[in-house]
C-alpha cells in the first residue's frame, strides 16, 4: 500500500470493496480491490488468485487491465487500471440506447471477446453490471471471477457459472457448454441494450429457466434488419448453430468497427482452437465429450436451490418474516403478473369503467410494436430482476393443475362476476366464497376489491349480515357462525390488501369496525355457556384476525382527512388492551391458537403506534402502565415456560414433537411481543414507561426465574434477538439490570459468541441481531462506567468487528463500544490507516441503521470520537492523511445529512426586510440519532484541532459559500438550528445552554482562521465574499445577543469587527439587521462600562468605519450614542471610560463623525461637556488618545467655525503637541490648526499668541516625517487667507526660508508610512507633495 494513494470508495459488493486510487509520485489514476481473507475458505482464495492471474496476462484496449496486485496478512489488492462510467448505469438512467451506439459497443466487446477466446479463456459471467466506460466512451469488460483458462485438449466445460438472465439454454440445462455461452450472453446483453430489457424476463427463475430453453424472442419492429439478422445469430438456442467464430468478426453489423491485435494474428489455428473452424475430428470428440459430461437426471442446480430457498422462507414462523408480520397479513403494493397465476373474477356490481378500457386498448396498441408472439412488452427490469422472494414463487405446473381442477368443479356454479349486489341476497355459500377468493391478497389483483369498495350497495348488505350473525352467535346459534365468519374473511381480505386508505376506512365505518368487532369478542367470552360450543374459539379467532387487519391498516398512521380515523384508533386500541387480558388467558383455549392470535394482534398495534406521528402512543402507554397493567403483568409471566404447560399440549395434539414444538413456538411469540412492547426507536413515544415498568417486574424478587430464563434462552437462535431487544431496552433505564447482566458469565459469554458467530442466527435477524448486540455491550459501559473484564479481554474481537466489517452500521457501533472501552482505560491497539479505512467506509456507506443508539447517542458519535482521539494525539502528518484520505471531507457531507441541508440554496439567510427571523427553508429537525448533539460538539473540536494543524488545506473550505463546510457552519449558527439543539437533552458533561454557547463559539473559531493565519489575498477576498453571501455578520450578531453573556463575545464581537474592517460592503448588512431587530440597545449595552474592554473596543473601531466611509448612516450612529437619555450619554461614558483604548477610539468615532459634514455640529455646540472632555484628552497621557483628540478636534474645525468658541482653548495644548513624540499626532495637531484658522479670524489672537504659525514653519522646515511637513504646510497655507497670520508668516522671513525645503524636497525621495488614522486617505505621502505645498505657501506669501 505505500505505492498507493486511496482517494475514496467507487463500488460494494460481496468480494469486498474497490477503491479509487493514485499511484504515488506518477499521478497514475487507478482502481484498488480490496478482498477480505477473514472468513473466506481456501478454495475461493484460490479462485480469486486465479482471476488475478489471468488477468495479468491480459493486454486488451477493451478489457480492464490488471496492473499489480499484492496481499496483506488480511487482504489481497487487485490494481487495474480506473475505468470512469459503469455500462449499466447509463442503462438504468437512460432505459436503451441507440442502434448507433450499440453497434459500437457490440464492435468493441467482440473485439475483447475474440482476444479471449484466441487465448482460451471463457469470461463466464457477461453482463451489464460487468462492462465499464473509460475516457471517450472506450468500453472495458471486467470482473474476471468466473473466468476460466482452458488447455487446448479441454473442449467443453460443465460448472455452472454467470447470472441466471444471461445465461444461454445449455447453462440452465446444466449441459456441458463452451465459449459460445460467452457469445449467447453477448446477445442477451446487447438485446437488452436496445430494447431496455434481456430477451427473456420474468420476476420467477422457475419461469424464467422455461422461457429461456423454450420460448422464442420477440423482436421489436424499429431494429434494423443487419442487426436483427446478428443477434438472431447470437441468440439461437442450439449452441451447434449459434453465430460463432470466425464468421462473427465479419458479420456486417460489426466487421468495420472489430479489431484484431497483431499478437492475436500470429497464433497459430492449433493454440486457439475456439476462434477457427475445428476440424472434423475435433467436432466429432468435442460431440462425444459433450454426450459424455451431460447429466442423466434432470435436476437442475438453479431450480433445486431457488425450491430449498422457498422451503427455507416457508419454514419460518410467522413473526419472523422480515416485516415482522405473519403471511396472512403481507402488505401488497399492488397487482403482480406473475408466471402461472390463474385470473381472479371480477365482480360486476358496476359498469365498465372507460379509463379501464381505455388503458386496454392503449395496452393491446403497443402490443402491436413487437413481431412475435406474446402480451406485450413487460416493464423494464431493473435491479430485483429476479425475485428471491421463493415463498410465492410456487410450481408453476402444480398451481395450474390445481386451477383447472377447482374451475373445472365450480364450473357448473353462479359465477361471481353475475351476482349482483343491488338486488340478490348474498346468503350462498358458494356466493361468499366467491368473495373471499376475489379479494384473497395472494391474488395479487386489486380490481376485485376496489369495485367492492366503490359499490354502494356492498356495505350495507355486508354490514346487515355482519349484524344479523352477530347477534346469531351471541344467541349460540352454529347458523349465525357459518354466516358471521365468511363476512369477517371479506373485511379481512379487503384491508389487507391497503389498496385505497379512504374506501377502507369508510367501509369500516359502516361496518361499525372495529366497535362491533371489540364489543362482540369481550360479549363472547364473558359467555361461558357459548364458550363451551365448538365452534366459538374459531369465531373468537376469526375476530381478533379482523382486528390485526384493522390494526395494521395504514390511516391508523396517516390521518384520513375529513374523519376522526386516529380518534377512532385511539379509543379502540385502549379498548383492545382492555379485552386481551380475557383472550390470551381463555381456558378453553387449549392449543393456544387464541392466545397466539391475541398477541400477534398486539404486536401489530404496537407496529401501528411506532409509526403515529402524533400524541397518541403516549397517552396509549401511559394508560397501559396506569390503568391496563395486567396485560404487561401477563406478558412478563408468560416468559417462562408455564409448569405443566407442555403436558396439557400433549393431550390436545397429536404427538409430543407437536407438543413441545408448540411451546417453543409460543415462548418466542411471548418474547417477540414483549419485545416489541418496550423496545424504544429513534423517539421515545411513550413506550420507555412501560420499558421501565417491566424492567421493574423483571428485577422484582419474584420474577427472578423468569429473568434467568430470558438470559439463558440468549444463544437460542429462536428467541436470541428478541431477548437481546429486552436486555438492550431495560438496560437503558436501569443501572442495576446492567450490573446483573454482567456480573453472570452466561449472558455476556453468549453475547460475544454471537459476535463470533458462533449463534447460528436467520439471515433475516442476523444483522439487527449483531449490531443490537454492539449496542447492548456499550449501553453497560455508558451506565456502569467501566469496563467489565471479559468485555476488556475481548478488545480484539471488537477491533476485528470495526476494521473488518462489511455492513457500516455494525463498524459504527464498534466503534461507540471502541470509543467508550478506551475512556474508561482500555488500551485499544489499531493502526492509524485501519482506522481511517474503517471510517471511510462508514461515513461513505452507511444508509440504514437497523438498531437506534442507546442512551440519545448517535450512530457516527463513537467513530467521531476515535477520529478525535487520532487528530488530537497525532502530528500533521497524521491529519494531512485525515484529509488527503477523504475521510475529512466525508465527515461534512454526512453532517449535511444531519442537518437535513438538501441544496446549496438553502442557506440560512437574515430577513434584511422584516422582523427578527431567518429565512430558510423549513427543514425538519436535525437527524439527531445519526449524530447526537455531544457527537456534534466533538465533531466541531476535531474541525479546530485539524485547522490549526494543517491551516493551509482548511482555510480555502471557508472561502465558497457552496462548500459543504461553509453551509453547515452558517446552518449551525441558524436560529432554528440552535433552538433545536437547546431543546435537545442534556448529558452529564453540559447542559443545552451549555452545548448552544460552546457550538456558537467553536464556529466563530473557525471562521477566525482566514484572518489569523497567513492567508493570500485572493483566498482572503473569497472569503470576504463568502462571509457576504451567507450574511455572516448579521447572523454573529442575532445569536451573539440571544445566548452569550457579555463575558463571552470577545471572539465572535471581534470577528465582526474584523469582518467590517476588511470589507466595506458588509455596513449595510451591519446597519440594517441593528435597525430592524431593534438591537440598538445591545449595541449600546456592548458600550456600556460593564462590557469587557476589548468588546467595547471592537464596537467602536466598526463604528468608526461606518462613520468614516460614509455619512450615510449617520443617524444610525447618533442614535447609538446619545444614550437611553438622549443626551449623548453613552459616548461621554466612553469618553470617561477607565481604558485608554476605549477613549481614544471613542476620540476617532467623533472625528469620523465630524468627517462628512457639520451635521454633529450642533450635538457639540448643545453638550459642551463633550467638547470640554474631548479638550482633556488633549493632554492625556496615552499617546493614541492624544493622537485621536487631535484628529477630532480638527474635524470639529473644518467644515465652519461654528465651535470656533468652544475649541479656542484647545490652541495652547495644540501647539504643545506639534512637538509629540508620535508622527501622527504631530501632524493631526498642525492640521487641527490650520482648521482653526480656516473659516474666520476669530482665533487669529490665539493663535499669534501661542506662536502657532512659528511652530508650524519650524514643523515644515525641520520635521523628519513628511506627513507632520505636509500637515503642516496645507496648515500654514490656510493661515496665509486671514492678513493677520500672513503678516506674522512675512515677518518671519517664511518664504525665503521655505526655498531650501523646496528644493531639499524636491531631491529627497523619503517617504513615511501614513498612520491609520490618517487626516486625508491615509496613503504614503512622497517628499514631492511637501515640495508642492512649499511653492504654492511662497506664492501666497509673495503675493
Amino acid at each position: 500500500m505505500d505505492r498507493y494513494h486511496v482517494l475514496e470508495c467507487i463500488g460494494e459488493g460481496s468480494f469486498g470493496k474497490v477503491y479509487k486510487g493514485r499511484k504515488k509520485y506518477t499521478g497514475q489514476v487507478v482502481a484498488l480491490k480490496f478482498i477480505p481473507k477473514v472468513g473466506r475458505p481456501e478454495k475461493e482464495l484460490r479462485n480469486l488468485r486465479r482471476e488475478i492471474e489471468i488477468m495479468q496476462h491480459l493486454h486488451h484496449p477493451n478489457i480492464i487491465e490488471m496492473l499489480d496486485s499484492f496481499e496483506t496478512p488480511k487482504e489481497v489488492v487487485a490494481v487495474t487500471e480506473y475505468a470512469e462510467g459503469e455500462l449499466f448505469q447509463i442503462l438504468e438512467d437512460d432505459g436503451n440506447l441507440p442502434e448507433e451506439q450499440v453497434q459500437s459497443i457490440a464492435s468493441q466487446l467482440i473485439s475483447a471477446l475474440y482476444y479471449l477466446h484466441a487465448h482460451r479463456i471463457l469470461h463466464r459471467d457477461m453482463k451489464p453490471q460487468n462492462i465499464l466506460l473509460g475516457k471517450g466512451g472506450v468500453v472495458k469488460l471486467c470482473d474476471f471471477g468466473f473466468a476460466r483458462a482452458m488447455s487446448i485438449n479441454t473442449l467443453v466445460l460443465t460448472s455452472i457459472k454467470g447470472t441466471p438472465l444471461y445465461m444461454s439454454p445449455e447453462l440452465v440445462e446444466e449441459k456441458p457448454y463452451d465459449h459460445n455461452a460467452d457469445l449467447w450472453a453477448l446477445g442477451c446483453i446487447l438485446y437488452e441494450l436496445f430494447v431496455g430489457q434481456p430477451p427473456f424476463y420474468t420476476n420467477s427463475i422457475f419461469q424464467l429457466v422455461s422461457l429461456i430453453i423454450k420460448d422464442p424472442v420477440k423482436w421489436p419492429k424499429n431494429m434494423s434488419p443487419e442487426f436483427k439478422n446478428f443477434l438472431q445469430g447470437l441468440l439461437v438456442k442450439d449452441p451447434k448453430k449459434r453465430l460463432t467464430w470466425p464468421a462473427l468478426l465479419h458479420h456486417p453489423f460489426v466487421k468495420e468497427g472489430v479489431v484484431v491485435l497483431d499478437e492475436t494474428k500470429k497464433l497459430t489455428a492449433a493454440e486457439m482452437p475456439f476462434t477457427e473452424e475445428p476440424p472434423p475430428e475435433v467436432q466429432a470428440a468435442k460431440a462425444k465429450a459433450v454426450k459424455e459430461q451431460t447429466k442423466k437426471t434432470g435436476q437442475s442446480k438453479i431450480l433445486s436451490k431457488a425450491r430449498e430457498k422457498r422451503r427455507e422462507e416457508k419454514a419460518k414462523p410467522a413473526a419472523d418474516k422480515p416485516n415482522g408480520k405473519g403471511e396472512a397479513w403481507n402488505k401488497h403494493q399492488g397487482p403482480e403478473k406473475g408466471a402461472g397465476s390463474t385470473p381472479t373474477k371480477i365482480p360486476r356490481a358496476t359498469p365498465a369503467n372507460p379509463a379501464v378500457v381505455a388503458k386496454m386498448k392503449g395496452q393491446a396498441q403497443a402490443e402491436d410494436d413487437w413481431e412475435t408472439e406474446g402480451k406485450g412488452k413487460p416493464v423494464t427490469p431493473r435491479s430485483d430482476r429476479i425475485s428471491h422472494d421463493y415463498a410465492r414463487e410456487e410450481d408453476v405446473a402444480t398451481q395450474k393443475a390445481a386451477a383447472a381442477a377447482k374451475e373445472k368443479e365450480r364450473k357448473a356454479k353462479k359465477s361471481f362476476e353475475n351476482v349482483n349486489l343491488e338486488s340478490e341476497e348474498l346468503d350462498s355459500d358458494d356466493e361468499w366464497q366467491q368473495f373471499i377468493e376475489a379479494t384473497e391478497p395472494s391474488n395479487m389483483q386489486l380490481t376485485a376489491p376496489m369495485t367492492l369498495l366503490q359499490d354502494e350497495h356492498f356495505a350495507s348488505r355486508i354490514s346487515a349480515r355482519l349484524q344479523a350473525s352477530g347477534q346469531q352467535v351471541l344467541e349460540g346459534m352454529l347458523e349465525g357462525a357459518s354466516r358471521l365468519r365468511p363476512v369477517l374473511r371479506v373485511i379481512c381480505n379487503l384491508l389487507a390488501t391497503k389498496c385505497d386508505n379512504e374506501l377502507l376506512y369508510k367501509l369500516c365505518q359502516q361496518m361499525e369496525v372495529p366497535s362491533f368487532t371489540l364489543h362482540l369478542t369481550k360479549q363472547l367470552l364473558e359467555k361461558t355457556n357459548i364458550k363451551k360450543l365448538p365452534w366459538c374459539l374459531q369465531v373468537l379467532g376469526d375476530l381478533v384476525s379482523l382486528l390485526t387487519a384493522y390494526f395494521s391498516s395504514d390511516f391508523n398512521i396517516s390521518e384520513i382527512k375529513g374523519t376522526k380515523s386516529f380518534e377512532v384508533f385511539e379509543k379502540s386500541a385502549l379498548s383492545f388492551v382492555e379485552v386481551l387480558p380475557l383472550v390470551i388467558k381463555e381456558p378453553t383455549d387449549h392449543d393456544l391458537k387464541l392466545r397466539e392470535q391475541g398477541l400477534l394482534c398486539l404486536m401489530f398495534l404496537c407496529d401501528a403506534m411506532d409509526h403515529n406521528q402524533t400524541d397518541i402512543p403516549k397517552r396509549f402507554y401511559s394508560r397501559l402502565v396506569e390503568q391496563n397493567r395486567t396485560v404487561l403483568n401477563s406478558l412478563v409471566t408468560m416468559a417462562r415456560i408455564e409448569p405443566g404447560l407442555l403436558r396439557k399440549l400433549e393431550i390436545v395434539l397429536p404427538s409430543p414433537v407437536e407438543a413441545s414444538a408448540r411451546v417453543e413456538q409460543m415462548f418466542t411469540m411471548t418474547t417477540s411481543v414483549l419485545a416489541s412492547m418496550i423496545h424504544i426507536g429513534g423517539k421515545d413515544n411513550g413506550k420507555k414507561m412501560v420499558a421501565s415498568y417491566i424492567t421493574d417486574q423483571l428485577l422484582s424478587s419474584q420474577n427472578e426465574y423468569i429473568l434467568k430464563e430470558l438470559m439463558e434462552r440468549i444463544i437460542d437462535p429462536n428467541n436470541c434477538v428478541s431477548v437481546i431487544k429486552v436486555l438492550y431496552t431495560t438496560s437503558q433505564v436501569s443501572r442495576k439490570m446492567c450490573r446483573l447482566v454482567t456480573s453472570q458469565e452466561q449472558p455476556m459469554a453468549a453475547l460475544l459468541a454471537i459476535l463470533e458467530g458462533q449463534v447460528p442466527l436467520e439471515e433475516s435477524v442476523l444483522l439487527q441481531g449483531f449490531e443490537m448486540t454492539l449496542q447492548l455491550l456499550s449501553v453497560f459501559l455508558l451506565q456502569l462506567n467501566k469496563v467489565p473484564q471479559v468485555l476488556a479481554d475481548a478488545a480484539g474481537l471488537i477491533v476485528d468487528i470495526y476494521v473488518q466489517s462489511q455492513v457500516p452500521s455494525h463498524g459504527a457501533a464498534a466503534a461507540l463500544l471502541l470509543s467508550q472501552m478506551s475512556n474508561y482505560g482500555v488500551e485499544i491497539e489499531m493502526q492509524i490507516d485501519e482506522v481511517l479505512m474503517a471510517c471511510r467506509h462508514v461515513l461513505s456507506e452507511l444508509s440504514e441503521v437497523t438498531v437506534p443508539c442507546p442512551l440519545q447517542h448517535g450512530i457516527l458519535d463513537g467513530m467521531l470520537e476515535l477520529l478525535l482521539q487520532l487528530v488530537h494525539e497525532g502530528d500533521v502528518s497524521v491529519v494531512r492523511l485525515f484529509i488527503e484520505c477523504g475521510v475529512w471531507n466525508l465527515l461534512w457531507h454526512r453532517l449535511v445529512q444531519v442537518l437535513h441541508i438538501n441544496s446549496q440554496t438553502e442557506m440560512a439567510v437574515y430577513d434584511v426586510e422584516g422582523e427578527e427571523k431567518i429565512l430558510s427553508p423549513r427543514r425538519p429537525p436535525p437527524d439527531w440519532s445519526a449524530m447526537s448533539p455531544s457527537g456534534l460538539m466533538v465533531m466541531m473540536q476535531m474541525s479546530t484541532i485539524v485547522f490549526t494543524k494543517e491551516p493551509h488545506q482548511c482555510v480555502p473550505l471557508l472561502a465558497s459559500a457552496d462548500s459543504v463546510v461553509v453551509l453547515c457552519l452558517a446552518t449551525m449558527l441558524s436560529d432554528f438550528f440552535l433552538a433545536e439543539l437547546a431543546q435537545s437533552p442534556g448529558d452529564e458533561d453540559s447542559s443545552p445552554s451549555e452545548r448552544v454557547i460552546d457550538l456558537i463559539l467553536q464556529v466563530t473559531q473557525l471562521f477566525c482562521f482566514p484572518f489569523a493565519v497567513d492567508t493570500n489575498d485572493t483566498i482572503l477576498s473569497e472569503t470576504l465574499r463568502c462571509v457576504r453571501e451567507v450574511q455572516l455578520v448579521p447572523q454573529l450578531l442575532l445569536v451573539s445577543r440571544r445566548y452569550l453573556k457579555l463575558h463571552l463575545l470577545e471572539m465572535p464581537i471581534g470577528l465582526v469587527s474584523r469582518l467590517i474592517l476588511g470589507d466595506s460592503q458588509l455596513i449595510p448588512q451591519f446597519v440594517i439587521m441593528v435597525q430592524n431587530t431593534e438591537s440598538t440597545g445591545f449595541l449600546a449595552q456592548l458600550l456600556s462600562p460593564e462590557a469587557p474592554v476589548a468588546v467595547t473596543a471592537d464596537v467602536l473601531s466598526v463604528c468608526c468605519h461606518i462613520a468614516r466611509n460614509s455619512a450615510d448612516h449617520m443617524g444610525f450612529l447618533k442614535t447609538l450614542l446619545m444614550g437611553q437619555k438622549g443626551d449623548y450619554g453613552t459616548l461621554l461614558s466612553l469618553l470617561n471610560h477607565t481604558s485608554p483604548v476605549v477613549q481614544s477610539r471613542a476620540c476617532s468615532l467623533m472625528g469620523n463623525l465630524l468627517r462628512h459634514s457639520d451635521d454633529f455640529y450642533k450635538v457639540l455646540k448643545a453638550r459642551k461637556q463633550l467638547v470640554e472632555r474631548l479638550l482633556t484628552l488633549l493632554k492625556d497621557n496615552d499617546t493614541n488618545v492624544r493622537k485621536c483628540a487631535c484628529l477630532a478636534v480638527g474635524n470639529a474645525a473644518h467644515h465652519n467655525g461654528t465651535l470656533y468658541s468652544v475649541l479656542g482653548t484647545a490652541v495652547p495644548q495644540l501647539v504643545s503637541l506639534l512637538n509629540d513624540n508620535l508622527a501622527r499626532t504631530r501632524a493631526n495637531a498642525a492640521a487641527a490648526l490650520g482648521n482653526l484658522s480656516r473659516h474666520s479670524s476669530t482665533l487669529c489672537v490665539p493663535l499669534i499668541k501661542n506662536k502657532a504659525p512659528h511652530r508650524l514653519l519650524e514643523a515644515v522646515l525641520h520635521d523628519n516625517q513628511v506627513t507632520v511637513q505636509e500637515s503642516a504646510a496645507m496648515s500654514l497655507r490656510t493661515m496665509c487667507h486671514r492678513r493677520e497670520l500672513k503678516e506674522v508668516l512675512v515677518s518671519l522671513k517664511a518664504a525665503d526660508k521655505l526655498s531650501s525645503t523646496v528644493q531639499g524636497a524636491r531631491t529627497s525621495t523619503v517617504s513615511t508610512p501614513g498612520s491609520r488614522y490618517s487626516v486625508s486617505s491615509g496613503s504614503h505621502r512622497s517628499a514631492s507633495a511637501v515640495a508642492q505645498h512649499c511653492l504654492k505657501l511662497q506664492r501666497l506669501l509673495t503675493s
